[in-house]
């Protein structure tokens, strides 16, 4: 490339070879560095899982990769599901074909709510956002056949994905045994219903703000919505006769509207699109021709040329159920305790960095600075794999006389079972909600902890033959991005408790608002591919972290006797490498709360002024930001 290419496109600089010469599995609609170590951790699973299946590994003493492998074999034997076919489907959807009308679904929701998605309400038991150490009842209503309402205002778009969608499912329907004109019927009313929920339901940007999902409803007041559905006592029985004082859903559009969407004018439509959503939650289980079929939509939403081999779905499938005990095996297995103690040793150097930036920073009062310091303080990270294990996996079971589909029923009935158990009752902050063997972290805003599986731990994200200003450049920043999401547009409005509470003074509050929309501006509008442009509302929170991270990480970098800032400024580059195809990118810059990684690599880049003054960049070069448009937030 030419050598001044670093002034005008530093991701493509540093990736150059890596973009030319790596290409996209035909399985997937991208590659990355998070997806490259994916790869290499799912052919270490898929060759582990063969091994403990064919006898050829020796089989840990670990009752949880027992009952994985039961179940993998399920997924694998395609003779068995080819034989089975559409038969556990003819008996569990027969029930929605019985069905006449929504009172007789009231009169069955507790079996519906075990079985079937597309309730009219379906509950779930998460953390209270005020009262984050208190689980409580949440409920959801249904969702769009389309990523994203934004999808239906263009016309032409719409009629687009919604021809893809219909016909991925009419091919299912006929394999069900229903007739041309049967088919064509059920996806009308399916698609008609559909459009009755675009008006109430949250777009992407909505949906990214999510203390905004925090609407609860008393009793009088559910009952005053939710005409046609007693839904306390049908919430009173899914948790024993334990008292609700209230319900929390995540979208208050759906209140004023429910009556009009569920009456039994509509009931006709609704029970096609009930059907058809079930139909389609089951058929990846039946025979493999509708198990490929049923992924047609999302590989055309994605541009990805070919569904997932048998071996791959099949695994996938089964770890979807004993992901965080298999992932612990993982881990203990695989991951070094010297890793997991530098890893550590970063995360301290990394909250002390924090600390010392809170106490000098020149923009809020000191009375926010204390509350923020208070945050930080109680911060709890978590590294390789969690110390406890969800009850629940203790007791999730393979009958192996049974088929695939009345297994995943049964287990899914398990779940719902012990989540709705733990209705009121403490949350547990040792518990994760990601498997060691994920390539990501995160941090949780209600537990006020940050996670770093031990997948994320390795090469080009950390390695102990980097020098140390390259792992802090990667899993450094990735560290101090997750710090930072404590401090971003949502994670700011939770207290050091974890409760949703406004701790600012409204003067330091304006000023970070201030801030946020100088982020967004820095985003928003830059384009990705021809005539796709970045979001940088939908973006702002990981935008947020991201550059308290890449700030952060770089100072704690810079205190190492050995750091070298050209090894950071390429480390940084390398994590965010990435290459797709366009239908992903539209895709994700339509429903993705992050930044496309090209411009998470440079515009954060753009933003430093050491980086500029190492690379001596001018106002002639792409890579140039004036100072006055540069932004530090922490």
């Amino acid at each position: 490339m030419n050598k001044n290419s670093l002034k005008n496109d530093f991701f493509n600089h540093i990736n150059h070879e890596w973009l030319e010469k790596t290409q996209i599995p035909s399985d997937r609609p991208s590659i990355s560095g998070f997806g490259e170590l994916d790869l290499a951790i799912e052919k270490l699973i898929i060759d582990l899982t063969l091994g403990f299946a064919d006898g050829s590994k020796e089989m840990p003493d670990n009752k949880y990769i027992k009952e994985y492998i039961k179940l993998f074999r399920k997924f694998y034997n395609v003779d068995q599901r080819a034989q089975d076919s559409y038969k556990p489907a003819h008996k569990i959807l027969s029930k929605i074909e019985e069905l006449e009308s929504f009172d007789e679904l009231n009169e069955k929701f507790i079996e519906f709510q075990r079985d079937f998605t597309y309730l009219p309400v379906d509950f779930g038991v998460a953390e209270d956002m005020k009262n984050s150490k208190m689980n409580v009842l949440w409920a959801e209503t249904p969702g769009l056949i389309l990523p994203d309402k934004t999808d239906y205002e263009d016309v032409e778009n719409r009629d687009k994905k919604l021809n893809a969608w219909k016909s991925m499912v009419k091919k299912l329907l006929i394999k069900y045994g229903k007739t041309e004109e049967e088919s064509e019927k059920l996806l009308d009313d399916a698609i008609k219903f559909d459009s009755l929920l675009v008006e109430s339901s949250k777009n992407s940007v909505e949906m990214a703000q999510y203390t905004k999902l925090y609407n609860p409803l008393n009793q009088e007041e559910i009952k005053k919505y939710f005409i046609g559905f007693d839904l306390i006592n049908h919430a009173s029985v899914l948790v024993e006769n334990k008292p609700i004082n209230k319900v929390i859903f995540p979208n208050e559009k759906i209140f004023p509207v429910f009556k009009n969407i569920f009456n039994e004018n509509n009931f006709k439509i609704y029970k096609s699109a009930l059907f058809v959503f079930n139909l389609l939650k089951v058929a990846p289980f039946l025979n493999e021709e509708s198990r490929i079929i049923s992924g047609e939509f999302s590989r055309f939403l994605s541009g990805t040329k070919e569904a997932k081999s048998l071996l791959k779905y099949s695994v996938n499938s089964a770890l979807a159920y004993y992901s965080i005990p298999f992932g612990i095996y993982y881990a203990k297995t695989y991951f070094g305790e010297e890793n997991k103690k530098e890893v550590e040793k970063m995360i301290e150097e990394m909250i002390q960095v924090y600390k010392e930036r809170l106490e000098s920073n020149s923009w809020l009062e000191r009375k926010t600075i204390e509350k923020a310091l208070e945050k930080l303080s109680k911060i709890e990270y978590m590294v390789a794999y969690p110390e406890e294990l969800q009850p629940v996996y203790d007791h999730l079971f393979i009958n192996e006389s049974k088929s695939l589909v009345e297994n995943i029923f049964e287990l899914n009935a398990v779940r719902n079972k012990f989540s709705f158990k733990k209705y009121l009752e403490e949350t547990n902050p040792k518990y994760w909600s990601m498997s060691p063997a994920t390539v990501n972290a995160y941090y949780n805003p209600m537990k006020n902890h940050i996670v770093f599986p031990s997948a994320i731990l390795s090469y080009p994200f950390y390695s102990p033959k980097n020098s140390s200003a390259a792992n802090f450049g990667g899993i450094g920043a990735v560290i101090a991005h997750e710090i930072s999401h404590a401090f971003d547009n949502n994670g700011s409005q939770f207290d050091s408790d974890g409760n949703l509470n406004n701790w600012w003074t409204e003067n330091d509050l304006a000023k970070f608002n201030k801030k946020i929309e100088h982020i967004i501006r820095l985003f928003d509008g830059r384009e990705v591919i021809s005539e796709q442009k970045c979001n940088g509302t939908l973006t702002a929170s990981e935008n947020i972290a991201d550059c308290g991270g890449f700030q952060c990480a770089y100072e704690a970098a810079s205190r190492r006797s050995d750091f070298n800032r050209r090894d950071f400024f390429e480390s940084w580059a390398r994590i965010w490498r990435f290459k797709s195809s366009d239908e992903y990118i539209k895709l994700l810059l339509s429903v993705d709360v992050h930044a496309p990684a090209k411009l998470r690599a440079n515009v954060h880049l753009m933003n430093s002024a050491e980086f500029q003054e190492e690379f001596d960049i001018t106002e002639n070069d792409k890579m140039y930001l004036p100072k006055e448009e540069m932004l530090e937030i922490w």
